[in-house]
């Protein structure tokens, strides 16, 4: 296993190939599909810990549960970083 997140090997493969990756970027030709479920995956764990700060009960309030996936499916679409991976 790698000291690193998987997203810090992805930017850090992004850098070393001189591939830009701003906020409006579309950088779904540099991954794969399973690149943007480990992407999503380690998103909505980091968010979950987030909602947990918070104080918002996720596991049992019924308008909580499923937030942190279901935002990072949406943020993902909406700024088209992946857009060409389904």
């Amino acid at each position: 296993m790698s000291k690193y997140k998987f997203s810090e090997q992805l930017r850090n493969n992004l850098k070393a190939n001189n591939k830009r990756f701003w906020a409006g970027d579309n950088i779904s030709e540099y991954i794969t599909d399973a690149d943007k479920e480990q992407l999503i995956d380690e998103a909505t764990e980091a968010f979950e810990t987030v909602l947990d700060t918070l104080l918002i009960d996720r596991e049992t309030d019924p308008n909580s549960q499923g937030t942190a996936r279901s935002q990072h499916h949406e943020f993902f679409s909406a700024t088209k970083l992946l857009e060409n991976i389904k």
